[in-house]
């Protein structure tokens, strides 16, 4: 599921794996579904990991994919039932 997330985000540069090592703040905030200015907020108060790359910012790839799997539980399931969707 979460490769799935990510996949959407490599639409929009594709590496030989569909997946990029980083990408630019703006494409991070739009993959986790926050805006712009909070993805920067994150990054100033460090729970958005980034690295500078001259004047550039860039989100790890490793680090959204991290991000999101810490927030989910291993044993989630959805509160419905598929066949009621």
């Amino acid at each position: 599921m979460i490769t799935t997330i990510l996949k959407r985000g490599s639409q929009m540069g594709n590496s030989k794996e569909g997946l990029r090592a980083v990408y630019t703040v703006t494409e991070a905030a739009e993959i986790l579904g926050i805006g712009r200015s909070l993805a920067y907020i994150g990054i100033r108060e460090g729970w958005l990991p980034a690295i500078r790359l001259g004047q550039r910012l860039v989100v790890p790839h490793q680090a959204i994919e991290a991000m999101l799997a810490s927030a989910m539980p291993t044993n989630w399931q959805p509160e419905w039932d598929m066949d009621d969707v």
